[in-house]
């Protein structure tokens, strides 16, 4: 049977332009002195951001819009080890920008695998959940220890780095999808205590 067609979530789309817009306006406003004061060009840092930035991903964005989503259920697992590769990779050969080594730079172009561990995470967390939604998120040996064990594994090549930043948008996506699929409350509660306490420590 074809799979149906629809039409996009025009208010998703919304909300992700106005976001995108957010952060553009305030790259210009934040990085306008030292662009001026480094290289005479007040938009320096924002043409960047556009050119290298923006437009990749509007690319990105249409060429998924148009991939089934079988796709990424399929490629979820390989996309998430490739993603854990480039984490480790940055730790070896990455590219330090102030006290974070957190970059992977080939020849003129650079980037930042955590970037890509977020949807990586996102992907596998999604098809693992969805089997064990309900009571097998639940327990404790089908639920919680495989979810500490992904998880961990992301947060601990993230602070190796250390970019606490990322590290605290990544718990906090995750958390938030094990909360989705049914986790209990006592669960999360622990789990969040304790992760409070280690991320106070890293910070």
């Amino acid at each position: 049977m074809a799979a149906r067609s629809h039409a996009p979530d025009y208010v998703f789309i919304g909300g992700i332009a106005l976001i995108t817009v957010f952060g553009l306006v305030m790259l210009a406003s934040a990085t306008s002195a030292i662009g001026f004061e480094k290289f005479g060009d007040t938009y320096y840092f924002l043409k960047r951001q556009l050119l290298y930035g923006f437009l990749p991903g509007i690319v990105a964005f249409f060429v998924c819009l148009r991939l089934p989503y079988a796709f990424f259920r399929k490629s979820r697992v390989i996309f998430f080890m490739c993603a854990l590769a480039l984490l480790l990779l940055v730790l070896m050969v990455g590219v330090s920008f102030g006290r974070t080594q957190s970059w992977l730079m080939f020849g003129g172009f650079s980037f930042q695998p955590a970037e890509i561990a977020k949807v990586a995470l996102i992907l596998f967390l999604a098809g693992w959940l969805d089997v064990r939604r309900g009571e097998m998120v639940q327990t404790i040996r089908q639920g919680v220890l495989p979810f500490l064990c992904i998880v961990g594994t992301v947060a601990v090549l993230l602070a190796l780095q250390p970019d606490i930043g990322t590290l605290a948008v990544v718990l906090a996506i995750a958390f938030g999808m094990f909360f989705a699929a049914g986790a209990r409350w006592k669960h999360i509660a622990v789990m969040g205590i304790v992760g409070i306490i280690v991320f106070g420590a890293l910070v």
